[in-house]
């Protein structure tokens, strides 16, 4: 790769900026040659433009690292608290809620096929039903298996 002159796309690949953040940068830099839409930059004065904003300022990384270590203190301290909750511990908590709604959703048709078999009007089957569900939700809501069990 010829780095005698560079583009916007290339300086974007080499540091790793957003073409945007580039091109902003580079907006009061005269190119030294153009081919078509295409501009091309001396390299040196480019990446000087484009990384002088990016210096390090020793007071902001000093108040960055403070920050990263309240946080990790914060962290901590919830840990010991035991007010911090594991991801793992949440998601094997929902995986066991989401096998119990499952279970009673699937336990529903069972129970309440048999019960509008019969019926011979929408009101009665619909009321029956109605039961059926708030059955069902409150055996989920109070933890009772019985409602799947009595399939």
């Amino acid at each position: 790769m010829d780095f005698s002159a560079v583009t916007t796309d290339q300086l974007a690949e080499l540091i790793g900026f957003a073409y945007r953040t580039i091109r902003t940068r580079l907006a009061g830099l005269a190119p030294v040659r153009r081919k078509g839409r295409v501009r091309y930059f001396d390299p040196r004065a480019a990446l000087e433009l484009v990384c002088q904003a990016e210096a390090v300022n020793p007071a902001r990384e000093k108040a960055r690292l403070d920050r990263l270590r309240a946080d990790k203190v914060e962290l901590d301290l919830s840990a010991q608290r035991e007010t911090l909750v594991h991801v793992d511990e949440v998601s094997q908590e929902w995986r066991k809620i989401s096998a119990e709604m499952q279970a009673h959703l699937l336990a529903f048709p069972v129970r309440a096929a048999p019960l509008i078999v019969g019926c011979k009007r929408m009101p009665v089957a619909k009321s029956i039903l109605e039961k059926e569900v708030y059955a069902c939700l409150e055996s989920l809501h109070s933890g009772d298996n019985r409602y799947i069990a009595a399939d």
